[in-house]
């Protein structure tokens, strides 16, 4: 059972960052395309990287833990 949870949540952490992943690439294109990277542009995009980051080391340590417990 525990198994099985860890590898519902590494998959949902997945999705999270690859979602996030293309997240960031349009929203680069768009600032790019239709505004300047200004203050609050370049904090917009930073936050998503955190986030893509925090879901993808979430996504590894949930992995080891499911390995573990094999």
């Amino acid at each position: 059972m525990k198994k099985l949870f860890l590898s519902l949540l590494g998959v949902v952490f997945l999705a999270l960052s690859l979602y996030a992943l293309f997240d960031i690439v349009s929203a680069v294109w768009l600032i790019a395309r239709y505004e300047t990277f200004d203050a609050q542009a370049t904090a917009f995009i930073s936050g998503k990287l955190l986030f893509t980051s925090l879901c993808l080391g979430l996504f590894f340590l949930i992995r080891k833990a499911a390995k573990k417990s094999r």
